[in-house]
């Protein structure tokens, strides 16, 4: 997934067909003691290409043993940065660790951008993993939520999260 060849993350379409171990042994110790692989965010917050706006379908699978904790930057999770369109649903994620030496920080998304592209849509996930923020902005779903508009008449760049658990 994070070798997109193109870096246009905006609209691609991923479905898991397996199970897919990243590390093994306790992510509970993994803040003094790294495992073997890092793992790198899908989406940065550089442009409309680069932030993921397409969808995630994890197919009722499971993610184990991620691992993110780069030396600098912010927006880290799963995904670093989700855009409005996006579509992220139906795996577990398991046994991970994510860490952001400068903040937006999640299990699942650091940071969402771009409202005015649409809506985005985050449903029927599991989470259980360790968030670590050196900055600000930790979440367990979602570490911040940027460009969304509210008022009495509209609603733009709306966030649903729907049959979510995290521990």
């Amino acid at each position: 997934i994070t070798n997109q060849k193109d870096g246009n993350y905006n609209r691609a379409h991923y479905k898991l067909t397996a199970d897919i171990t990243l590390n093994t042994g306790d992510a509970a110790n993994w803040k003094s003691t790294a495992p073997a692989n890092e793992s790198t965010s899908i989406g940065t917050w550089s442009n409309a290409t680069s932030s993921f706006g397409g969808t995630f379908d994890g197919n009722n699978k499971t993610i184990s043993g991620l691992y993110i904790s780069p030396e600098s930057g912010d927006n880290y999770g799963l995904f670093g940065a989700i855009q409005g369109g996006a579509v992220i649903k139906n795996f577990a994620l398991v046994n991970s660790y994510v860490y952001s030496p400068g903040g937006n920080v999640a299990a699942i998304a650091g940071t969402t951008d771009r409202s005015d592209e649409g809506d985005i849509l985050i449903e029927n996930i599991y989470v259980d993993a360790y968030v670590y923020s050196g900055g600000n902005n930790a979440g367990g779903i979602v570490g911040t939520i940027s460009n969304t508009t509210y008022d009495e008449s509209y609603v733009t760049g709306m966030l649903t999260v729907n049959k979510v658990t995290f521990v």
